[in-house]
């Protein structure tokens, strides 16, 4: 099947793929600024909730921050006891990240949040819609995950 490549000003997928996400990001910091949660932390107690146990330096990797910067963010936010490192037992060299109980009430909204931008942003589709939508959007995830030519 050969490309569909229309006036790249007029329907350029990149460019409203980003300009879709700088939206739903742009919502979800409003409304989670009202937490008291910065855009960083938001992220943070995301992926550890997805993810518990992760070892820091893969945390950061999937942050897309310098290992750095993560430190000085978990600090932070274990000062907030929302989070703990602990100590891997098989290599001491390894620390890991859960989110502490304390900071459920602040996940749990968290996922309240995103779910009404999720259904506003989706508001006038049709289950077809947005069946294709997802679909289309797995297909350009895996058509650019391989390896750059």
């Amino acid at each position: 099947m050969k490309p569909v490549l229309r006036d790249t000003v007029i329907a350029n997928e990149a460019f409203l793929i980003h300009e879709v996400a700088k939206y739903y990001v742009k919502h979800f910091d409003t409304r989670a600024r009202k937490l008291g949660l910065t855009r960083s932390q938001w992220r943070l107690l995301r992926t550890v909730r997805r993810n518990p146990g992760i070892r820091q330096t893969d945390l950061a990797e999937m942050l897309e921050i310098a290992p750095m910067s993560l430190v000085h963010l978990l600090d932070r936010m274990e000062k907030k006891k929302w989070c703990r490192r602990e100590t891997d037992k098989k290599d001491k060299r390894v620390k890991r990240v859960y989110l502490d109980s304390s900071v459920e009430p602040y996940t749990g909204r968290m996922r309240s949040i995103a779910l009404d931008i999720r259904k506003n942003a989706i508001k006038n589709f049709t289950r077809k819609d947005h069946d294709t939508l997802v679909m289309l959007l797995q297909r350009l995830r895996d058509n650019l995950s391989s390896s750059p030519k």
